[in-house]
């Protein structure tokens, strides 16, 4: 291979130039080009769990019973822009009967409160329910409402159920505490003293 050499000063300069010159227009024709994404792994469909308290006990399991007045919420946040997923929870359901129904809702904070905003939800489902001893219910969202980061949201349980003796319990989780609310005597009230909370495990795709 030849070397080019230069010689002069005056040559020197209108090479380096030449050579600038040819490097703008390479850069240019490029970032006029078409971008070509490839199939496969370019987009980013992770998901991620912001609450998962499992199963609970296998025997001696405690729970939140749930009627028409007595409903139960669990405290959702997220850190990162998200999309929900699905929701899963635990329940016994041996009174139950024919038509009793569970209904669950992703509902809002109440504005300057800590507590579930029952009349602005996200989305909500209701499920029948069968007189077993234990049941997993997993609800899987059809709509996937955005959750905003650092914004309070609340998994909220209620039931068309209206005496105590029908109605099903939302179980707790063998180790795992979280904040909940409880409504009571036409109130939502959080709940501090309880060593353990329902079960919930919260899944969201992370946008």
């Amino acid at each position: 291979m030849k070397t080019l050499k230069i010689h002069d000063r005056r040559q020197r300069k209108h090479y380096v130039m030449k050579m600038i010159s040819s490097m703008i227009l390479m850069i240019m024709m490029v970032s006029a080009l078409p971008s070509i994404i490839p199939s496969g792994n370019e987009t980013s469909n992770a998901t991620q769990y912001i609450l998962q308290s499992g199963a609970p006990p296998p025997r001696l399991a405690t729970g939140v019973p749930i009627t028409v007045d007595q409903k139960a919420a669990t405290l959702i946040k997220t850190s990162f822009p998200a999309s929900f997923v699905s929701a899963a929870i635990y329940l016994t359901t041996p009174l139950v009967k024919p038509n009793n129904s569970i209904i669950l809702s992703l509902c809002n904070n109440v504005e300057f409160s800590l507590a579930p905003n029952t009349s602005s939800c996200l989305e909500t489902s209701q499920f029948e329910l069968p007189p077993v001893k234990r049941i997993h219910i997993e609800w899987q969202s059809t709509t996937h409402p955005k959750l905003i980061e650092n914004q309070t949201y609340w998994l909220v349980v209620e039931s068309n159920i209206k005496e105590f003796e029908d109605s099903f319990s939302w179980l707790d989780a063998e180790s795992f505490n979280h904040t909940t609310s409880y409504f009571e005597d036409n109130v939502w009230k959080l709940e501090l003293d309880r060593p353990q909370s329902s079960t919930i495990d919260f899944l969201v795709h992370v946008d």
